[in-house]
């Protein structure tokens, strides 16, 4: 993923230099002249963006903090009433649940027990 960040990097910086090219040096053969101020306000712009895809890139390339698996075994309490689906937070995530034995009140303490997809699997503490 680190190649396709560098890539991503070389490509936006490749893209701004057209550009300038193209103010600087194509418009004015034509007759186009764009003033200074919006030269560099483009340049700006582009700059911008171009660390937007360079951080977002960044954070794709992350591994995830915790597996969905690691999440079984904790506790976590009943955010609404759950019979067939209800929403419950565990480890400070709002995660979609289904109860694994009758139905759980709204403030109970819950564990999961497995996950499906990605709905939670729970039984009430």
């Amino acid at each position: 993923m680190r190649k396709e960040r560098i890539k991503a990097t070389i490509l936006a910086s490749i893209d701004e230099i057209v550009i300038i090219i193209a103010i600087f040096f194509i418009l004015p053969l034509f007759g186009i002249n764009i003033p200074l101020w919006i030269t560099i306000l483009i340049i700006i712009v582009l700059t911008v963006l171009s660390i937007i895809v360079y951080k977002a890139l960044y954070v794709l390339e992350k591994e995830p903090i915790f597996s969905k698996e690691s999440i079984i075994g904790k506790e976590g309490k009943a955010l609404t009433e759950i019979n067939d689906t209800g929403v419950v937070l565990v480890e400070n995530e709002t995660w979609l649940a289904s109860s694994a034995k009758g139905v759980i009140k709204k403030g109970k303490s819950v564990r999961v027990i497995k996950i499906e997809g990605n709905k939670l699997i729970v039984e009430e503490e």
